[in-house]
């Protein structure tokens, strides 16, 4: 049990520290603001034209000229995502850069087993694939050493479309948010610099991540610093997850 004044000594710490790492933090203003949200108590499988945030989320991917950036904790390209994004890639030769979630920061294994079984392919097509190392980010500050040392991942959901608007909320590239779950988010249209100051912090984010840059990376960095028993984990997820992705 933590005392009284042990309590405050953190507290207080946690305040000082946060109102430094506020004035850090990126500010603007956004001319134009967009809140797109699915409706409510939707049934999954049906409706679909009800689950607005995805489509809207669409709209703007097909819209990508130069430049499409993604941070999701999760991957698992669907029938709707995957013409989208053979689209960016074979047809319009924009950059993508994914950041997501490796086997060693993640729980999610059977994410991850379908994520390294299908990512080379993508990889091979020019997809720029980043796994974040599982470490806090040397910039982010801590009150205890403990924290920095245990493993970290992202959860972030965000898109920037060709360094000018950018997108942040619940939507995770995975079957689940664009067929199950109810997703809202905000669009943020009008400010290059605001937009520009969120892809430097995805920036920090790919900085502080392994980047697949070959296929061959996929395997050499699969089980870098992971326990025998998330290992089996893995193998045993691995054939049900891929027979039902759709579901995950």
């Amino acid at each position: 049990m933590q005392t009284d004044e042990k309590i405050q000594d953190d507290t207080l710490q946690i305040e000082t520290i946060a109102r430094a790492h506020l004035s850090e933090q990126v500010s603007g203003t956004c001319p134009s603001v967009t809140f797109a949200t699915d409706h409510p108590w939707v049934a999954p499988l049906r409706h679909d034209e009800t689950r607005f945030l995805k489509h809207e989320i669409f709209r703007r991917v097909e819209r990508v000229d130069r430049e499409l950036e993604i941070d999701s904790p999760y991957f698992i390209l669907s029938e709707e995502t995957t013409p989208l994004l053979n689209h960016l890639l074979e047809d319009k030769k924009a950059e993508v850069k994914l950041l997501t979630n490796g086997l060693y920061s993640t729980d999610a294994i059977y994410v991850a087993s379908v994520f390294n079984a299908r990512i080379p392919k993508w990889i091979e097509k020019g997809l720029k694939a980043y796994v974040y190392s599982g470490d806090v980010q040397k910039d982010y500050p801590v009150i205890e050493n403990e924290i920095s040392e245990s493993r970290w991942g992202t959860h972030s959901k965000t898109f920037v479309f060709d360094q000018k608007d950018f997108f942040i909320g619940s939507y995770n590239i995975d079957p689940r948010s664009s067929i199950y779950s109810l997703e809202m988010g905000l669009f943020c249209d009008g400010n290059p610099e605001l937009a520009g100051q969120v892809s430097g912090l995805l920036q920090k984010r790919r900085d502080n991540s392994i980047y697949l840059k070959t296929v061959e990376d996929v395997s050499k960095y699969e089980f870098s610093r992971i326990s025998w028993a998330k290992r089996l984990g893995y193998y045993l997820t691995a054939v049900p997850a891929s027979l039902f992705d759709y579901l995950l």
